[in-house]
């Protein structure tokens, strides 16, 4: 079934980084048969292009947590994670993003 907001709805991560150094980012998400398997999801950062990536909901090999990368982040919000359901097969779900730094 398709719906007015099928392609329009976008999920944004700006998270104020409080110490700067290098940072694990990671999807957080339940995975699901109804998920989509094609969840476009784009990190940019100050100090690197802006990465884009396709996420797999559908999998649950990683039990609903699936790394973005690592990226150097200087304090602040220097770093936005944008979640999107454009041109997806299915739902798309996000319970967070974690942010953890890397010793």
């Amino acid at each position: 079934m398709a719906t007015a907001t099928k392609g329009n709805l976008n999920s944004f991560s700006r998270p104020e980084i409080k110490e700067a150094g290098e940072y694990g980012i990671v999807l957080l998400f339940p995975p699901y048969s109804n998920r989509a398997s094609n969840v476009p999801v784009s990190v940019a950062t100050p100090n690197e292009q802006m990465r884009s990536l396709k996420i797999n909901q559908r999998d649950g090999r990683n039990e609903g947590a699936v790394s973005l990368g690592k990226a150097t982040l200087p304090t602040g919000r220097p770093v936005t994670v944008a979640i999107s359901n454009k041109g997806t097969d299915g739902h798309v779900v996000c319970d967070g993003v974690q942010f953890s730094r890397v010793k």
